[in-house]
Formats: structure tokens, sequence, C-alpha cells
């Protein structure tokens, strides 16, 4: 499971990032840390203990809890960019079972076919009308955590190049509004699962 692979230190902010000598995820992994900042996360390299030459993987894990609820989007970005669809890796970015990478929430591009309301999730968690709109009822739930699983994988026998991920969130005051990606404040991350996501 995946409580067994937290071996950092859990009461300091971040999530737990565990990386492989393998592309199946599988294992105890090579290394497992705290990972405090989701800024430029090494995919590889002498920083990540896995060799850029050969295929890995790696997955990071864990919770973000927002101070106070709203309407929160994630963006995902690797350096070099990390194309889609790749021969050579991919990644997937989940936040609550939600598939976010290699999709993206936030306000629509310009290239968006359509009138499409903006991609975020509530938090606490509500359901959304046709419009992007909060639909608030009696005994909805309080305040919680976003469950966070991201992975990526290189595949190719030679290796990948040596990237790096950012992962960074915007609050957004309303379904068409927009605002800037901003880092991720250590302050917010939570190393473990919740009890649910782990079951």
């Amino acid at each position: 499971p995946l409580a067994s692979l937290v071996t950092a230190d859990t009461s300091a902010g971040g999530l737990t990032l565990v990386r492989f000598d393998n592309t199946a995820l599988a294992g105890d992994g090579v290394k497992s840390e705290l990972a405090s900042s989701l800024e430029a996360v090494p995919t590889c390299g002498a920083a990540a203990s896995v060799s850029c030459a050969a295929p890995s993987s790696m997955l990071l894990v864990g919770r973000l809890a927002p101070e106070s609820a709203g309407r929160f989007g994630f963006h995902l970005a690797f350096d070099p960019p990390l194309q889609y669809p790749s021969d050579e890796a991919y990644s997937r970015l989940w936040v609550d079972d939600h598939l976010l990478y290699p999709n993206r929430t936030g306000p629509p591009s310009a290239s968006s076919k359509g009138n499409v309301a903006a991609r975020w999730i509530p938090l606490p968690p509500r359901a959304l009308d046709a419009h992007g709109g909060i639909v608030e009822s009696a005994g909805s739930a309080p305040l919680g955590s976003y469950e966070v699983r991201l992975e990526y994988v290189c595949m190719a026998l030679g290796g990948c190049p040596a990237r790096t991920a950012t992962l960074r969130w915007a609050s957004l005051p309303g379904p068409y509004a927009s605002a800037p990606f901003l880092p991720i404040p250590p302050s917010v991350l939570l190393p473990t699962q919740g009890a649910p996501e782990i079951a």
C-alpha cells in the first residue's frame, strides 16, 4: 500500500516523493523523500538518485489542504516540455480522482472550441451546474483536502532528458474568471493520503 512508502518526516509540510529504477512504480523504490517544494522537481539525475540514461519512474502522493474554501485550478508543466503523446515518457496527475494531466484546470485557452467553463475543482467538494456554478446543499462536507497523485514514467530504453516538473495552483474567484498559477506553499502540503484514499 502507498501508506508504507512514507519514510520521510511527516511533521513537516511536503508531499511524499518516491523514485523507482523501473517503469512500473513497483517495489520499495530507490529513494523516498519529503518534497517540500513542487517547483522544478527533477525527474532523474544525481538529485533524483535515478539515472537519466535508463528507464525510471517517480510517484508524488499526499494531500493539499487550502486554508479556505474556494475554486482551485492546477497546472503541471515540464522543462523541457513533455510532448503528448510521446513515445519516450508519460505523466499523469490526479487531484481527487480527476485526471488533470495531460488535461489541465483553469480558464479555457484561446484555442478552446466553444463556450466552455473553466475547469477547476471546488473545495469543499460540491456539485457543479452546467455553467460551472457551485450547487450548495444541506449537510455538505466541511473544508477538506485534495488527494494528489502525480506519476512520471520514462519508458525509453536509452533514458530520457533531465526534465523538471512544476505543479502550481490558482484560486479562481468565479467559474469564468482567470487567475495566475502560483507556487503551492509548503504549509498546505501533507505527505500522507487520507484513509478513504488508502482503502
